[in-house]
């Protein structure tokens, strides 16, 4: 895939993701927005975590829901198209 894509104000040239990675990372300001927006996501977690007394039993039971769900995958997107259907 190749073209012309707008990215911190300048144009550059794609060739795949290797190229238009190199060039982003040249981004002083986006890398310090990225950063920034990271930080803010882990501390936010971090608080919320320490919060619950209970965070590695809840999280254990999402693990279960999950691979339940992803074993009974067909039957849910059955129930989940009639539901679309209904609606």
């Amino acid at each position: 895939m190749s073209g012309l894509k707008q990215a911190g104000g300048r144009r550059r040239t794609t060739s795949g993701f290797p190229a238009s990675a190199r060039v982003l990372l040249e981004d002083a300001q986006l890398r310090k927005n990225v950063k920034h927006a990271t930080d803010i996501i882990v501390g936010k977690r971090l608080r919320v975590v320490e919060e619950m007394s209970d965070w590695g039993q809840l999280r254990e039971a999402g693990s279960r829901i999950r691979a339940h769900v992803l074993e009974h995958l067909g039957p849910y997107l059955v129930q989940f198209e009639a539901a679309c259907n209904r609606a």
